[in-house]
């Protein structure tokens, strides 16, 4: 197998549940939302749960921002302590 020209980038879903699941905690209904989306290769649940993490804190929708920037161009967003940032939901 050769390998990819240089202005081609490979992303791989894993990678991007794997990241998800670092900041909202996998076995939040956030998470869950997220992971069906995956599953089922679904825009409809997919957008449905973006409009979800709306309803969660400021800091949690930036870190997942974040990880999508991170996850799409190659940058390493991950915060440091992802397991404080729903624990600061009110």
């Amino acid at each position: 197998m050769s390998n990819p020209p240089e202005d081609v980038r490979l992303v791989s879903l894993e990678n991007l549940r794997r990241g998800l699941g670092e900041i909202l905690g996998r076995d939040s209904l956030i998470f869950r939302r997220f992971e069906r989306a995956f599953i089922d290769n679904s825009p409809d649940l997919l957008d449905a749960a973006v409009a979800a993490l709306k309803l969660y804190p400021a800091p949690t929708q930036a870190a997942v921002d974040d990880l999508l920037v991170s996850w799409l161009f190659g940058a390493n967003a991950l915060p440091e302590t992802p397991d404080t940032l729903l624990n600061s939901r009110a």
